[in-house]
């Protein structure tokens, strides 16, 4: 029954949809894109720097505890 109920709702929704879409995308959507994409990467940079000591004391003592279990 519920399979159903999804194919009736699919059938509908594409049959709702226009067939062409007219759209202008500008030169500045492009740029916004990128500059997203740019401040994405510097936050992400900037979150690394702030927290690479827990960062690398994170994966020190993992790395020490396989040390521990491999001797023991």
């Amino acid at each position: 029954m519920r399979i159903e109920i999804i194919v009736v709702s699919a059938v509908f929704a594409l049959l709702g949809t226009p067939s062409a879409s007219y759209a202008y995308l500008d030169p500045g959507t492009g740029s916004m894109l990128l500059q997203g994409l740019i401040g994405g990467i510097v936050a992400s940079a900037v979150y690394i720097s702030i927290y690479w000591k827990k960062i690398i004391n994170f994966f020190k003592k993992s790395k020490e505890n396989k040390d521990a279990k491999r001797k023991g």
